[in-house]
């Protein structure tokens, strides 16, 4: 199973945030399915429901439930196959590394194309060592201030102050009822440090 499947299943204790149903009129979407780990995850929780995996490429499952589809989309942020208004939820993540900054809006507004009007969108994503502390680590934090600038400018994507950004073309694309929740992960040794989850 794909490795960042394991490790946004185990940080958020399952598969997703919001509420899901277990029904035949049930659709879920995943937008970057990658491997397809995370859709066939889903639809094995919810075997009545229609889970769609949406990406460039597949390398997909083979053994994976019936209630499953999988769609070639070159260019999310271009459109999609997918009808307006037809999916109960949505799920993005792990895209900010190659999403260009002048993408996400169009992204963003063909996930609300697709959202229904009672549907809930996910967008999962790592803001990386934004707040390591000053003493412990401190030299890391300076490089890593210095690094991912610095790899923005360079690939053209938003590594920097993406929660903020986020949020603002999730507002101009129209989604409403916006609950960002951010979870500070330790690094190093975990010990019995409990994960710091807030909205």
């Amino acid at each position: 199973m794909e490795q960042s499947q394991q490790f946004w299943k185990t940080l958020l204790g399952g598969n997703h945030l919001v509420p899901l149903v277990n029904s035949p009129y049930s659709v879920f979407v995943d937008a970057n399915c990658l491997t397809g780990a995370y859709v066939t995850d889903l639809a094995t929780e919810y075997p009545n429901a229609r889970v769609i995996g949406i990406g460039r490429e597949h390398a997909l499952p083979t053994d994976r439930p019936p209630n499953t589809t999988f769609v070639v989309v070159e260019n999310m942020a271009a459109g999609s196959s997918i009808a307006s208004n037809s999916c109960h939820f949505v799920q993005s993540r792990d895209i900010s590394s190659f999403m260009k900054v002048e993408s996400w809006k169009a992204y963003l507004h063909e996930l609300y194309r697709i959202l229904d009007a009672g549907g809930w969108i996910q967008v999962l994503e790592v803001s990386v060592w934004r707040q390591y502390p000053d003493d412990e680590g401190g030299g890391y934090q300076s490089w890593s201030q210095r690094l991912f600038p610095s790899l923005s400018a360079i690939k053209g994507v938003g590594l920097t102050n993406l929660d903020y950004w986020l949020l603002q073309w999730a507002r101009e694309v129209g989604f409403v009822d916006i609950c960002p929740v951010r979870v500070q992960i330790p690094v190093g040794d975990w010990g019995n440090t409990q994960l710091r989850i807030f909205t």
